[in-house]
């Protein structure tokens, strides 16, 4: 998981790729959530290349999740300044 956060002028855009060790394809149910506490901020499909991209209007602390297939990935303490 590859993760990089830029800001703007009135957002900040969160973007990322997912890349398996195995060199396998990601497949096309791969998906992507970012949460602020309980709250779903947002959810996207990864690409066909693994990339996802999020604009994030506040600051604060985050958690993203990626599901693909019977696993999940997450980075549970991801700070937005």
């Amino acid at each position: 998981l590859d993760l990089s956060c830029k800001p703007e002028a009135r957002q900040s855009r969160l973007m990322g790729q997912v890349i398996l060790s195995s060199g396998r394809d990601l497949g096309e149910h791969a998906r992507v959530s970012l949460y602020q506490g309980r709250q779903l901020i947002a959810e996207t499909e990864l690409d066909s290349y693994g990339y996802f991209d999020f604009a994030i209007e506040k600051q604060g602390n985050y958690e993203l999740k990626v599901a693909l297939e019977a696993k999940t990935l997450s980075v549970s303490s991801l700070r937005v300044n």
